[in-house]
């Protein structure tokens, strides 16, 4: 794939948050329902271990409060906000609390730090997902198989698991 046809410049081209790269899905960033106050635990299965790998979350509507995390949390998001950007090592777990006052999405996309700065939906960015059998008590659990924009499509650079379910 050229750098003239990265995924970014598919997603932007095509004006979508989901294209088909040899017959799979990619998304630019996958959306989890949240109607009730809800915990959100998002597990790393594996990351790069050259490049700081990690997801930013965003609930429109609704308050994110940090509940407990051994991942990094980037300066200037405070434990409660309406989005957060974590750093995520491999092996690590954050779990956060989701309020929404009206029912709402949670948005969830990856990112990385490269040279100091926070980078996302560029170059071959992307997701494939998973849907995951919820555990008892969960509405949602996805995989999330992140590409970060280095180089060409790389579905292992960052690979999650993010479970829903009500408070």
């Amino acid at each position: 794939m050229s750098a003239a046809r990265t995924l970014a410049r598919r997603f932007r081209s095509q004006r979508t948050d989901r294209i088909r790269l040899d017959g799979d899905e990619v998304f630019s960033k996958v959306e989890m329902a949240i109607d009730v106050p809800s915990l959100v635990e998002v597990h790393v299965e594996s990351a790069r271990a050259d490049c700081a790998e990690g997801l930013g979350l965003y609930a429109p509507d609704a308050s994110l409060t940090m509940l407990g995390t051994d991942v990094g949390v980037e300066p200037g998001t405070g434990t409660t906000a309406d989005q957060f950007s974590l750093v995520l090592p491999p092996d690590s777990t954050a779990e956060l609390r989701c309020e929404p006052s009206n029912p709402t999405h949670l948005v969830v996309w990856n990112t990385w730090i490269h040279e100091g700065t926070e980078h996302a939906w560029t170059g071959n960015s992307g997701i494939m997902v998973e849907r995951l059998a919820a555990p008892t008590g969960a509405t949602e659990r996805l995989r999330l198989w992140c590409s970060d924009g280095f180089g060409g499509p790389s579905f292992d650079d960052l690979v999650v698991v993010v479970t829903t379910g009500p408070d």
